[in-house]
């Protein structure tokens, strides 16, 4: 089993900008800050910038900001809910200050029935 690491704000930058220059589809899990909102889609990073993250799927868009965030790297290895397949898919954790959380990964694949389609506003 991988171990969590801790990661400075440059290099999770740097992991996000590599996935979205290399045009890698991503896995994406989103929570809420309230933890009623799960949502799992994918797609390809558009944007990194130091405070936002754009992520734009075949059908919805994705825009998190990410300034002053928390970051680690490691297996995604708890899940809000039993429904979201990919237990143990190595990816980056994103903790905002906001309270919202997400994890992405290109080995991450949520499964069809999990994907909601539709985006926070």
């Amino acid at each position: 089993m991988q171990m969590e690491t801790t990661l400075v704000e440059d290099d999770a930058l740097r992991i996000l900008r590599q996935w979205a220059e290399s045009g890698a589809v991503v896995g994406v899990l989103y929570a809420g800050a309230d933890g009623r909102c799960l949502i799992a889609l994918r797609g390809r990073l558009r944007d990194v910038s130091a405070g936002q993250l754009y992520l734009a799927g075949e059908s919805s868009f994705l825009s998190v900001a990410i300034d002053g965030s928390a970051y680690r790297l490691g297996p995604l290895s708890s899940l809000p809910h039993d429904a979201v397949t990919g237990s143990g898919a190595e990816g980056l954790h994103i903790l905002t200050t906001q309270g919202r959380w997400l994890f992405l990964s290109p080995s991450y694949a949520p499964a069809e029935e999990d994907t909601q389609g539709r985006l926070p506003r």
